[in-house]
């Protein structure tokens, strides 16, 4: 388990520091920005046992290190930039989770499934707007950051 979480967080610090907002870049932090929209984040592991057909070979600083694709998220944007669609998937199965704005409300949509297609639940849910269009269960400024 500890070499599983250290390869991950240093994949991910790697990643960060060495990607910019490009249109090949996979992933970008802070999430989000009408500027730089993420489309896909992979989520890399390392494991000291299982499967070896999906891992792939990654050199750190002279040690090389089998990492494999945990989880893939991807994301489709309207044209006024907001999040309409997130895919998950990892070894388990997918989510497909998708929103519908409305000027007081965002509706979502998720449907889980295992990799045999097998429906592992549906959830619908409401989310209440305030009069800046943020969900009103929180407080944010002027400038749309987020208070309490």
């Amino acid at each position: 388990m500890r070499f599983s979480l250290t390869a991950s967080l240093l994949l991910f610090v790697m990643l960060l520091i060495g990607l910019g907002c490009q249109d090949h870049t996979e992933l970008q932090l802070p999430l989000g920005g009408a500027s730089c929209r993420i489309v896909k984040v992979t989520y890399k592991a390392g494991s000291l046992s299982g499967s070896k057909a999906d891992y792939e070979k990654l050199a750190i600083n002279g040690k090389t290190y089998e990492v494999y694709t945990r989880e893939v998220r991807q994301y489709k944007y309207d044209d006024k930039n907001q999040l309409v669609q997130e895919i998950n998937t990892n070894r388990g199965g997918y989510s497909d989770l998708r929103y519908i704005y409305t000027s007081t409300k965002i509706f979502t949509k998720q449907v889980s499934a295992t990799t045999a297609g097998v429906i592992a639940y549906t959830s619908l849910d409401t989310i209440p707007l305030n009069a800046q269009g943020y969900d009103d269960k929180y407080i944010y400024s002027e400038e749309g950051h987020l208070l309490t």
